[in-house]
């Protein structure tokens, strides 16, 4: 890690995947806590994901990835984004050299702000109770911030990820503060969509990303510099046509080349399972099907 200049800093501790609204309570909390002590409200974050690193064999799919968690989290109120990049000399560090040597030694910590699940240092053996005895030693506090609830239960990022394999986008939206979404290279295809009418985005997605439930879906996709636009789009297999996993998304008004853009996939509401067709006439009666549905949600969807 580049050791940043020694300074007064409020660190927020946690993974923040998602910066949803419970992660977002613990931001608050530190630029509160930053502005009653004079000193810069920063987040310090691990990457990659440390089940990444000590599990490559079934890595954590990730509601964010560093660009747009970083974006997020300093909307949230952060003025310092410092990531530490994790491997294996950092998962070995003891809780208490972590706590000296990097919370307190490298970036000058006077608070740190942490959920009540936070855990740290060599197989997490760090426990809240830990980090409060050893900052206390080293002279920087530690507030601890309560779960958030939601509907019923605690707004996590595993309830999101098992919202979104649910196909539960909406509710996923609302635990988020925003819709979900997914952005992929736009790839030149078969053009099977044109030539029964209804042209469509071919994406191929990260593979280390959250991926909802595979089905279709109402949805506004950002294209490129050229605009965002509402549209129909089936996610997954092929079912008629092949295996291939993608995403194929129909834009209304849309008739642009858009080969080798990026486009930002935000998906609205799902609309049913995928279903293999007996014929490309019955797939294109239920594309018109789904395009009409998938307008009548997105007339009655905030933008």
């Amino acid at each position: 890690m580049a050791r940043a200049p020694v300074g007064r800093r409020v660190l927020a501790l946690g993974n923040f995947d998602g910066v949803h609204l419970g992660h977002r309570r613990v931001i608050e909390a530190a630029v509160e806590e930053a502005r009653r002590r004079k000193a810069t409200p920063a987040v310090l974050v691990l990457d990659p994901h440390p089940r990444t690193v000590l599990h490559p064999e079934a890595p954590q799919r990730l509601l964010t990835d560093l660009r747009e968690r970083g974006d997020l989290l300093l909307e949230a109120g952060a003025e310092e984004l410092l990531v530490l990049p994790f491997g294996p000399d950092e998962a070995e560090m003891a809780p208490a050299d972590f706590a000296r040597a990097v919370l307190r030694g490298s970036l000058g910590a006077v608070a740190a702000v942490v959920g009540d699940n936070y855990r740290f240092g060599h197989e997490a053996r760090g426990t809240v109770a830990d980090l409060e005895r050893l900052g206390g030693g080293l002279g920087f506090a530690t507030r601890v911030v309560p779960p958030f609830e939601m509907d019923g239960g605690i707004v996590s990022a595993t309830r999101i990820r098992a919202l979104l394999a649910s196909g539960d986008v909406e509710e996923a939206a609302g635990l988020l503060a925003r819709r979900y979404a997914l952005s992929g290279t736009v790839l030149e295809g078969a053009r099977r969509g044109r030539e029964i009418g209804f042209p469509t985005l071919n994406l191929a997605l990260d593979p280390t990303r959250v991926w909802p439930a595979f089905g279709v879906y109402a949805v506004r996709v950002k294209v490129g510099e050229l605009g965002t636009f509402g549209g129909v789009a089936n996610f997954g297999g092929r079912p008629t046509f092949d295996a291939a996993v993608l995403l194929e998304a129909h834009l209304f008004g849309f008739s642009e080349e858009a080969y080798g853009m990026t486009a930002n996939v935000a998906f609205i509401r799902y609309l049913r399972p995928q279903r293999p067709f007996p014929s490309v006439g019955e797939l294109r009666h239920q594309i018109a099907a789904d395009a009409r549905s998938a307008r009548e949600v997105l007339a009655s969807s905030p933008a």
